[in-house]
């Protein structure tokens, strides 16, 4: 028996051309199809292809889950301050503290101190809308000695 299939992975589609998308009529531009997927994508799935493109980049990930509590609320169950960035990551000597947002999300009075003490050479805040800088950064950063990032 063999394992799920997976759909190779697709580059970004080229502005010029116009699509039909179900549900949502005809769209003038390529460029409009990704503008909607960028702000109808919620703050788990804009993670997991965060997550995914880094670790494929050579990039060290980590993500403290949330935790399900018998009262029916959530909890990170961690010590210290409110807030932290949802990603920490690091490769050949670069650490990030990433907070990840919807296109329309907003940073928390914690988040925005955490933000501050960590300063903008290590801190990021990544959208979908910013899907190719994104990408582009990751992308950059040398890979840790002795390792080769996936061919972009």
């Amino acid at each position: 028996m063999t394992g799920p299939r997976r759909r190779p992975r697709r580059p970004a589609a080229k502005s010029g051309k116009t699509l039909l998308v179900r549900g949502v009529g005809k769209l003038a531009d390529v460029g409009d199809y990704n503008a909607l997927v960028s702000a109808t994508m919620t703050e788990d799935v804009w993670q997991a292809q965060v997550i995914k493109e880094a670790m494929e980049q050579g990039w060290m990930v980590v993500h403290y889950r949330k935790a399900l509590r018998q009262s029916g609320g959530y909890s990170t169950p961690v010590q210290g301050h409110k807030g932290a960035p949802d990603l920490l990551m690091a490769r050949a000597g670069v650490v990030l503290h990433v907070e990840l947002k919807t296109d329309t999300g907003r940073l928390s009075k914690e988040q925005k101190r955490w933000r501050d003490e960590i300063g903008p050479a290590q801190w990021r805040l990544w959208r979908p809308r910013d899907r190719d800088a994104v990408w582009a950064e990751l992308a950059a950063s040398p890979p840790p000695p002795g390792r080769r990032a996936a061919a972009a």
